[in-house]
């Protein structure tokens, strides 16, 4: 079988995709039209063509237009919508990676970090107009068909593993993978200029 998810960033979509992969015996493919990793993960025309794999797309992968999500859909055997109820929290994330790493010049995407309780507040404005982007993408693709639709807190939090686990008919065994204790954000530090020392 041949799995599709969508996702956007910072929704856990890759340990989604990683832990599904892990639970059927499938190769995972992570973002494989990233063209900033590709030469780092270097799938392959042929890696997508496979049977038995699990593909993770991001909606800007594929330029944030529904007609190329529905095209992707047409080559899969099964399709998944993953999405972050928490709006905040997503954009939160993705802007302290992407846009202004917060203050580090080679943070990671996939390791676990700390957010700065002052870069926070002076950064509320940007992060609420990401809200409001994220918001647009994330309706653009519930308008669109899939055979099931996931959320960061229903795998995370709650229980849709079993949904998962019943569909796909296994019985899980891998589930440290999407253990919330695992989650990259470690928490907020606050950080005291006069002594130029973080505090816990």
């Amino acid at each position: 079988m041949r799995i599709l998810i969508i996702t956007l960033p910072r929704t856990g979509g890759t340990n989604f995709g990683k832990w599904l992969g892990k639970e059927l015996d499938y190769q995972f493919i992570t973002e494989p039209r990233n063209y900033k990793r590709q030469k780092i993960r270097g799938y392959t025309q042929k890696d997508l063509e496979k049977d038995n794999i699990v593909v993770k797309y991001t909606f800007d992968e594929l330029k944030y237009k529904t007609k190329n999500v529905v095209n992707e859909i047409s080559k899969f055997d099964f399709s998944i919508l993953h999405v972050r109820e928490n709006v905040y929290e997503e954009a939160r994330s993705w802007l302290y990676h992407e846009f202004s790493k917060g203050g580090k010049k080679n943070l990671e995407w996939h390791e676990p970090y700390f957010i700065y309780q002052d870069w926070e507040e002076e950064n509320k404005q940007n992060i609420q107009s990401l809200v409001e982007d994220i918001n647009g993408g994330k309706n653009s693709l519930l308008n669109i068909t899939f055979d099931l639709y996931t959320t960061y807190e229903g795998l995370y939090y709650g229980d849709e593993y079993k949904t998962l686990s019943q569909i796909f008919e296994f019985e899980p065994k891998y589930l440290d993978i999407i253990n919330p204790t695992n989650r990259y954000l470690q928490g907020t530090k606050t950080f005291d200029i006069k002594q130029n020392k973080t505090l816990l």
